[in-house]
């Protein structure tokens, strides 16, 4: 474009820079917004809560000052392995309570009216209905004991089908047979 004088070129420039400095605007505006719709559509993905803080939920109403800590440990563990049964189907329930839970409640818990055990299915039924779509498997978990009432859960998950693990607490209780024979 050619201007007659150096005044209008100089306009031109400045009108050119404000419309620059428009679109710039409207450009932000608008990027800062994607950004928004973006952080906002990836927090509706359903996250899930560390697997640590459940495991505590669940298994703190449980117990009281007066368990030692290994009990407390056993209490922790039983719980981790509801988290699991909870997350098979309802048909391999005996199966996975007869090689998860019933030897630990056995040989570590007095329980002759069945209340922990009751507790137990309740916190199987409850994670199932309250967090049917969090499919992970508990690996392990290590509880480490802090001093003045304070414990560090630390909770290792894996997202694997339930036929695999099926198959690895079947193999798992197919090899503490042998070696108990």
């Amino acid at each position: 474009m050619i201007f007659s004088t150096r005044k209008q070129g100089r306009q031109h420039e400045r009108e050119r820079e404000s419309l620059f400095k428009k679109m710039n605007n409207v450009f932000s505006a608008a990027t800062d917004s994607l950004k928004h719709r973006t952080d906002t559509g990836s927090s509706k993905r359903r996250r899930h809560p560390p697997l640590a803080n459940l495991i505590s939920d669940f298994t703190e109403p449980l117990y009281d000052n007066f368990w030692s800590d290994e009990g407390i440990e056993d209490l922790y563990g039983l719980v981790c392995h509801c988290w699991n049964i909870g997350n098979c189907s309802e048909q391999y329930d005996n199966f996975l309570w007869d090689i998860l839970i019933q030897d630990k409640l056995d040989q570590c818990f007095e329980d002759p009216h069945g209340i922990l055990a009751d507790e137990l299915n309740r916190i199987i039924s409850q994670r199932r209905s309250e967090f049917a779509d969090d499919r992970r498997f508990i690996k392990h978990c290590r509880l480490a004991f802090l001093g003045e009432d304070r414990m560090n859960l630390q909770v290792t998950s894996t997202r694997i089908s339930q036929e695999r693990f099926l198959a690895q607490q079947a193999t798992n209780a197919f090899e503490e047979e042998i070696f108990e024979a």
